[in-house]
């Protein structure tokens, strides 16, 4: 008589195994998607013989943030020189992902609540968390560099998912 019992508690436990993975599986496949993984941002810029420091890079490319009703998943930064991606110039980065700051007497002053992450030398590339790092259609994301030499030319690039609002609220991480 024991032998049925087990027999029911195996097809329960079974049941019920299969039941939370299907629901795990309907779960996943209701999270929301971004509307294009791999979209890029950039910007050049030359080093003014002032040697501005430190040099603002923005994006040039349109668009340079997200539009009304979009936000950006900043997923990967980077800056090089525009010889090649491996030879090595002056300067150290440092990553932003907000408003950009305004030029005021060559000064240039971000807001220490928009930093991604610093750089240690040029060139510099890093992938980033997912769901960290956002931009509203008022941000973008930009590079500071500092000591760079007059007459250097750099290239700032930025790989953002595109997502829309609606969908960033209704998801569950």
């Amino acid at each position: 008589m024991s032998e049925p019992q087990n027999d029911f508690g195996l097809l329960l436990s079974a049941t019920v195994d299969i039941g939370t993975r299907l629901d795990s599986a309907s779960k996943a496949m209701r999270q929301p998607k971004p509307l294009d993984q791999g979209h890029r941002v950039f910007g050049s810029g030359t080093v003014p013989a002032s040697g501005q420091n430190p040099f603002l890079l923005v994006p040039q490319s349109e668009p340079a943030g997200p539009a009304s009703g979009m936000v950006w998943n900043v997923r990967a930064v980077k800056v090089t020189g525009t010889i090649d991606a491996h030879t090595p110039v002056t300067g150290t980065p440092e990553f932003y992902c907000g408003p950009p700051p305004t030029e005021n007497l060559n000064a240039i002053t971000p807001n220490f609540l928009d930093w991604i992450v610093s750089g240690a030398a040029i060139p510099f590339t890093t992938d980033l968390s997912r769901h960290v790092y956002w931009a509203k259609p008022s941000d973008m994301p930009y590079a500071l560099i500092w000591g760079a030499s007059p007459g250097t030319v750099l290239f700032f690039e930025a790989i953002v998912e595109v997502w829309r609002v609606e969908d960033v609220l209704r998801m569950t991480i």
